[in-house]
């Protein structure tokens, strides 16, 4: 793939010092202005960004406060305490981790993502 240079206009409405179709013969001069608005709108583009960042974050924060957040996000497939009541059959030797994961309809992802948290509240 060869990559090619091409020339853009930047037109600047009302801004008659900013057009660069009119600064043919100075051919620097035409890219210092290209250079300047785009540097000007990356600016723009990164501080509404971040705002949205800290509203979003403000958001977040707010509705932790007043105990909305546990809602949000993919709902569980099972309570943690079902699961370790049937977990507790594996500890058992009644059945192992694969047997116990299809009985439950569960992923295999799913499976260890709930047997890392019951053996990691064991721990403590």
């Amino acid at each position: 793939m060869r990559l090619q240079k091409k020339r853009v206009d930047i037109v600047v409405l009302d801004f008659p010092l900013l057009d660069t179709r009119k600064t043919e013969e100075n051919a620097d001069m035409r890219k210092f202005i290209s250079d300047i608005v785009v540097q000007i709108l990356a600016y723009m583009a990164e501080a509404e960004r971040k705002k949205n960042r800290e509203s979003q974050r403000m958001g977040i924060a707010a509705m932790k406060e007043r105990g909305e957040w546990e809602r949000y996000g993919r709902p569980q497939v099972m309570e943690i305490s079902e699961f370790k009541k049937a977990y507790e059959q594996v500890e058992n030797g009644i059945y192992k981790n694969k047997e116990l994961m299809i009985l439950l309809g569960m992923k295999r992802s799913t499976y260890y993502h709930y047997r890392k948290q019951i053996l990691q509240h064991n721990k403590h």
